[in-house]
């Protein structure tokens, strides 16, 4: 299932329909368990894990690379979906060094003075 992975949307319901199908081989009931834990496993990894550790890598709300992922596929194709969340985290760090306003990345802590004022 590592391999199908690689390939957007495709890759994992090709990875569950084969666990699915040697499963079926022990029984349908077996094959339905292995079918919907494997479900479960990819929605609480899409929902809840993936956007924590992007959100955690790249500094950028999950939103922000969602919206760039879509676009990216809609502009660029397959490379789209690859490539955008490296762009758009490459062109948020060039925007915060700058030192633009950039409404996708939180903001700097403010670092107090001995005295307890910023």
């Amino acid at each position: 299932m590592g391999v199908a992975e690689t390939v957007p949307y495709l890759g994992p319901a090709f990875g569950i329909l084969a666990l699915g199908s040697v499963a079926l081989t022990r029984g349908v009931w077996t094959a339905l368990a292995v079918v919907g834990i494997l479900l479960g496993v990819r929605a609480i990894n899409d929902v809840i894990v993936a956007p924590l550790v992007l959100r955690n890598l790249l500094r950028l709300h999950p939103v922000v690379i969602l919206g760039a992922i879509l676009m990216g596929a809609d502009l660029f194709g397959p490379a789209g979906v690859f490539l955008a969340a490296p762009l758009t985290t490459t062109i948020a760090m060039m925007l915060q060094a700058s030192e633009a306003p950039v409404a996708c990345l939180p903001p700097e802590p403010v670092k107090l003075s001995k005295g307890g004022s910023p």
